[in-house]
């Protein structure tokens, strides 16, 4: 399986770590699995590193990715953060296009700053 996830119910948080190549499928398997566990253990926000992978997306799957967030129910006030590499710039054109939809979403590519961000420094 080429992710891990983790619920840390002290951060209130959803932990998801990325390994190796993943599909357009995988990614949509796992937001639909954290969202449940979002749901499930009432969690405040969701944490995905994504440096040891490479998304195999095209350019439509990104923008439809981003746009479909309110597909699984992602409570309002949920704030989701992405760890990526510097030179990421799918994930980058990923959180515009979930922004402007109304979905709190932010990439960093220094794991502190994202810590700090979801207020779990």
């Amino acid at each position: 399986m080429p992710h891990e996830t983790h619920v840390d119910v002290e951060f209130e948080l959803v932990r998801v770590i990325y390994h190796g190549v993943v599909t357009v499928e995988e990614r949509e398997d796992v937001r639909v699995e954290t969202a449940r566990l979002v749901s499930d253990y009432k969690l405040k926000c969701i944490l995905v590193d994504m440096r040891q992978c490479e998304m195999c997306l095209s350019t439509i799957d990104i923008f439809h990715f981003g746009q479909t967030f309110d597909e699984v129910n992602l409570p309002p006030n949920l704030k989701i953060c992405g760890i990526i590499l510097p030179d990421d710039e799918d994930d980058k054109l990923l959180e515009t296009v979930a922004l402007s939809r109304g979905t709190n979403l932010r990439y960093f590519t220094e794991y502190e700053k994202a810590l700090k961000w979801l207020d779990l420094e």
